[in-house]
């Protein structure tokens, strides 16, 4: 709790920081040639998996292959408990997203994703047992100024709801 309480106290003061920096009213901030970075948090549970569960941790990149077509990379961790042992998954992740124009707000960038990659294990009944995993999933960032947004990511993966900060490079 104590963690996810500084990274929302980091958001927060990010957000405030940000505001003072208009988005340009030119239109959608994602266009081909932009890059964007950045880490996420996940909230409740992923893969479907056990108690004692840390705090899952993302980061991702994506590249503006067009104006609606972005191509990237995710990966996280996360650590749990079951019946006294520990665990530990780190899915490493190409991802493919379909981004939809929303003109009346161009602070908006939504988008529906895919993810196609391989989840490394850890732990007693898991070493050495490593799976090809995939996924679907709608990323959402709102754009505090030209540079830094406010993301969040819902579907299957490290966790069931990702929220984060983007920032474009």
């Amino acid at each position: 709790m104590k963690k996810l309480k500084l990274v929302l106290g980091f958001l927060i003061v990010l957000g405030f920081s940000a505001q003072f920096t208009p988005v340009e009213a030119a239109g959608p901030n994602f266009k081909q040639g932009n890059f964007f970075l950045g880490p996420s948090v996940g909230l409740g549970f992923g893969f479907g998996f056990g108690s004692g569960l840390s705090l899952p941790l993302g980061l991702n990149a994506e590249y503006a292959v067009t104006k609606d077509i972005g191509v990237g990379a995710y990966v996280g961790f996360v650590g749990f408990g079951i019946l006294g042992a520990s665990y530990s998954l780190i899915p490493i992740q190409v991802t493919g997203m379909y981004h939809f124009d929303i003109p009346d707000n161009p602070k908006l960038d939504v988008a529906l994703g895919l993810a196609l990659g391989y989840t490394l294990s850890s732990g007693p009944f898991f070493s050495g047992y490593n799976w090809f995993a995939w996924g679907v999933f709608i990323n959402a960032r709102y754009f505090l100024s030209n540079k830094v947004a406010l993301k969040g990511r819902l579907g299957w993966g490290i966790s069931a709801l990702e929220i984060g900060v983007d920032f474009k490079l």
